[in-house]
């Protein structure tokens, strides 16, 4: 049986995005375990999960594809400081002009597994099928939210 998560350890999804429990918890409705955990990128939204959500293993049917076991890993602390440079850069980019500038300087030198990460940064599910159709997809969802949540509030 797997270790229970604890607070402070980090842990990284399976599509890449890598996470910090801030603990478990109780549902008051249910009784049911939870996990408590907030994204390491901005803007370090807090999630809640079911326990057992968080524990069980990636639907390789569903996403045959993936790189690791089960939905959540956890990240030895030499791991945690060899975070990929790319990845980085478009995490500490702030704002959509920026991620975009970013994701242009970094076009040629981007893979799949980047590509995932950043797009579960931002919530964004890209299909895997090429590097280039991935990379198209991403910037156009970028494109897209810098369009419309731009101008949402000046209505």
């Amino acid at each position: 049986m797997r270790e229970l998560p604890k607070a402070g350890e980090k842990y990284r999804h399976f599509k890449g995005g890598e996470y910090e429990i801030v603990s478990l918890a109780v549902g008051s409705e249910d009784g049911d375990s939870q996990v408590v955990y907030r994204a390491m990128y901005e803007p370090y939204t807090v999630y809640v999960r079911p326990l057992a959500m968080f524990m069980e293993p990636v639907e390789k049917e569903k996403y045959p594809d993936a790189s690791q076991e089960f939905r959540f890993v956890k990240i030895e602390k030499e791991t945690v400081a060899k975070t990929d440079s790319r990845l980085m850069a478009f995490l500490e980019a702030e704002g959509y002009q920026e991620k975009i500038t970013v994701l242009k300087n970094l076009e040629d030198k981007l893979d799949e597994e980047v590509l995932i990460a950043m797009g579960a940064s931002m919530d964004i599910e890209i299909e895997e099928t090429n590097v280039v159709d991935m990379f198209e997809n991403l910037m156009k969802c970028i494109i897209t939210r810098q369009t419309y949540e731009g101008t949402r509030l000046r209505e």
